[in-house]
């Protein structure tokens, strides 16, 4: 009886979500459950298999109407945990990444006020002398599970802060019951409680991005350092410690992201970034736009690439793409650097319907294979590497030397309908 209820359930759910989303002209519904399988918060022992159920059929539900309508499917994402343990207890990660777009690995809150010591908020890397389940609290590690655990790459996005989590340390830097913490590095794993609140985020233990600038201007005795093996800045001073993240480490994120092929990233949150650029000094939105400048950069295979062009100019590809023309397109230079790579989840069709956009039908039969790898990583760079809407903004500013905008249209139009 109960699993009839828990099927009627879901359904109305999912029925219900569909009427919502299109009556508010939503693109998707993101499932935030925090966290499925988690016995300390009260999680039931089948929710586990119960939150499986609920993404199949949410996906269901989202195909049949994309189909009965002639909509644009919509998108079915999620924010996830980021511990292992919170990952194996909750999820069934092969099953539920068939049916989700995008999982958003929420990678941050490793650590905070409730250890009773300072922790970074949001390391990219684990420390040489952490041991145990602390060696994986981190985005590398928090990332390398749900791939183990069947996720496919390309769909998973890391997730960036815009706070930091900020402690007050029970016993000034430099002396505790008469001994010296100097020695300490970085001052992890000193003894602390939550700091005092922040003027705008009001909550102990937590302070914004623009918050952490003006406590950096203000006082100069707190001063910003840079812990190497972690890949992220911390603010130490005799008596307050916040592990934070500034422009240098979301590029740094960045560029992890697209070295490992991982589909995006996801930002909490964009109210906590300095929205305007008077308090950091680094422009509107300094955080995000570091994430979008370097993600707006081609990888160094391509990148090495387009310098083999003949005519040594960098929009001479894609002016060509542009143009229609077959016989002047030059896919040589590309072939040795992208050979090695597997693009086997780019769809066969796709391809074509990309051929048949940008030539004309008697000449789209006659493509080379050379061709086809050329468009598959062409696919790969704008697609996959999360180029947005953003990017003809992003060439205008100068972020990029290709003119892409008239491509990535075409391309984000071409994922819509497929």
């Amino acid at each position: 009886m109960y699993r009839r209820v828990q099927q009627i359930c879901i359904k109305t759910f999912a029925k219900n979500s569909v009427k919502f989303l299109r009556d508010n002209k939503f693109d998707g519904l993101d499932l935030d459950w925090e966290y499925p399988g988690a016995k300390d918060q009260g999680a039931e022992p089948h929710s586990k298999t119960g939150y499986t159920k609920l993404v199949k059929k949410l996906s269901e539900v989202f195909q049949e109407e994309a189909e009965e309508t002639g909509k644009e499917k919509l998108l079915l994402t999620c924010a996830t945990a980021a511990a292992r343990h919170r990952i194996e207890a909750g999820y069934e990660v092969e099953e539920v990444c068939k049916y989700f777009d995008f999982v958003s690995v929420m990678t941050y809150d490793y650590h905070g006020s409730w250890d009773g010591k300072t922790g970074h908020n949001s390391p990219l890397y684990a420390m040489r002398h952490e041991r145990k389940k602390f060696r994986e609290w981190n985005i590398n590690s928090s990332m390398h599970v749900w791939v183990e655990l069947g996720c496919p790459k390309e769909k998973l996005n890391i997730g960036l802060s815009a706070y930091g989590r900020a402690f007050s340390l029970m016993a000034e830097m430099g002396i505790s019951h008469g001994k010296s913490l100097a020695r300490r590095k970085s001052s992890i794993g000193v003894k602390a409680s939550a700091a005092e609140a922040g003027k705008y985020t009001r909550e102990a233990g937590v302070l914004s991005y623009y918050e952490i600038c003006e406590l950096l201007k203000n006082n100069p005795s707190n001063r910003v350092y840079w812990h190497r093996e972690m890949g992220v800045p911390y603010v130490s001073s005799k008596s307050l410690w916040i592990g934070f993240d500034n422009v240098r480490s979301v590029t740094l994120k960045m560029k992890f992201l697209k070295d490992h092929g991982y589909g995006g990233v996801i930002i909490w949150s964009f109210d906590l970034d300095d929205k305007i650029g008077d308090v950091c000094n680094e422009g509107p939105f300094p955080l995000f736009n570091a994430a979008k400048r370097e993600l707006l950069i081609l990888p160094d295979h391509l990148a090495n690439a387009n310098k083999k062009c003949p005519d040594d100019n960098s929009t001479w590809l894609l002016e060509h793409l542009g143009s229609h023309s077959v016989s002047s397109i030059k896919t040589s230079f590309l072939m040795d650097e992208i050979s090695n790579r597997n693009n086997d989840y780019i769809k066969t069709e796709l391809i074509t319907k990309l051929m048949k956009h940008f030539l004309p039908e008697d000449k789209s039969s006659r493509l080379s294979s050379d061709m086809v790898k050329l468009f598959t990583e062409l696919i790969f760079v704008f697609v996959t590497q999360a180029f947005t809407r953003t990017i003809q903004q992003a060439s205008s500013e100068g972020t990029i030397q290709v003119e892409i905008s008239h491509l990535e249209k075409i391309l984000m139009q071409l994922l819509l309908d497929f």
